[in-house]
Parts: structure tokens; sequence; C-alpha cells
């Protein structure tokens, strides 16, 4: 961890005490833990002011959801 100038995750962390307690660790092991790539995570926000302009203004959150997951399930449907 020092020569890569890393700090272990939480799960990877958990994995190299794991693999510690099963005695597999050794550094070749470390080093594929600890520079493996995390996974990008991707969050989308819309605003409601955005939203507004398409549904009642008496929709409740989850009515909004549905609508859009189930046109997004159409859209999916027919381009993947």
């Amino acid at each position: 961890m020092e020569s890569l100038e890393i700090i272990p995750s939480l799960e990877q962390a958990r994995r190299l005490k794991q693999y510690g307690q099963e005695g597999k660790l050794d550094e070749n092991v470390m080093d594929a833990i600890l520079t493996e790539k995390a996974p990008v995570s991707r969050q989308i926000t819309i605003k409601g002011s955005r939203l507004k302009q398409y549904f009642p203004g008496n929709y409740s959150v989850k009515q909004i959801e549905d609508v859009i997951f189930s046109l997004l399930d159409t859209w999916k449907s027919e381009h993947i």
C-alpha cells in the first residue's frame, strides 16, 4: 500500500483480510486488489422544474417515476 500510495476502500480491505485469513495473501494478490479499477457509478438527477411541464400538478413522485420507467421500457424494447 505504501509503494502504491493507495488507501484501500472498505471492500478492498475486506478482501485483503479474507485472503490474509485464508493464508493466500501475498504481494501479487495485494497489488491486484489495490490496483483494480472501481466501476464508475452513474447517477442522474432531473430537476422537478423540467418535469413539471410534462405532468399534471396532482401527480405524485411515484406516478411520475412510473410513467418515466414505462416510457424507458418502451424505448429500450425499440432501440436495443
